[in-house]
């Protein structure tokens, strides 16, 4: 099996036409999670959105161009709110590509967990690399990066926050590599019907 489920799915009880409004997908940058998304939504005909296309498309000051810095966490969060539900408004369901932490001014930092609850995710998937690959991603995607130990130490705290949120909201963590794909297709498209 290529992935790894963090505790049981809790989508066997859903009737009907009921479904899941957000997965989101989340994980360092460069780990592979637009790759991920980019194979996995015409699989599941389940559109997907990066989350800061989504903040830039409302106010494109707030993430600095040519870095991973976010200027204003807060405010960033609550446009994505907003974004979010506007496409939640036109598709029964998304897959949203983000972060459950951010770098901000220097510091990694943690999105509160009522950001997730007031999108209403009810998936997480979390991609997961070694550190000295997502470097190579970076160095050869954005020509600039973060050390090897830094990326390893937000890996580390995004698993450890993500495993935080799906805990808070009662909601599966599903872990995967950025190539994994099928498994995940899977289980999304049987949690999703």
């Amino acid at each position: 099996m290529c992935y790894l489920k963090y505790k049981p799915c809790p989508y066997a009880t859903h009737r009907g036409s009921e479904r899941m409004p957000v997965i989101f997908v989340t994980g360092v940058h460069g780990v592979g999670k637009s790759t991920l998304c980019a194979t996995v939504s015409p699989k599941t005909n389940i559109p997907s959105f990066t989350a800061s296309e989504l903040i830039r498309a409302k106010r494109s000051e707030l993430i600095q161009t040519g870095t991973k810095n976010v200027v204003d966490v807060t405010t960033n969060q609550n446009i994505l709110i907003t974004a979010v539900q506007e496409q939640i408004s036109k598709f029964r369901t998304i897959i949203v590509d983000g972060h459950v932490t951010l770098f901000s001014n220097g510091s990694i930092v943690p999105i509160d967990y009522n950001i997730f609850k007031s999108i209403n995710v009810k998936l997480i998937i979390i991609v997961l690399e070694n550190p000295a690959t997502i470097y190579s991603r970076l160095s050869s995607r954005d020509g600039n990066t973060y050390s090897v130990n830094v990326l390893r130490a937000h890996q580390t705290l995004e698993l450890k926050h993500a495993r935080k949120v799906a805990s808070e909201l009662g909601i599966t963590l599903v872990a995967v590599r950025s190539y994994a794909t099928q498994g995940l297709v899977d289980l999304i498209i049987s949690t999703n019907t």
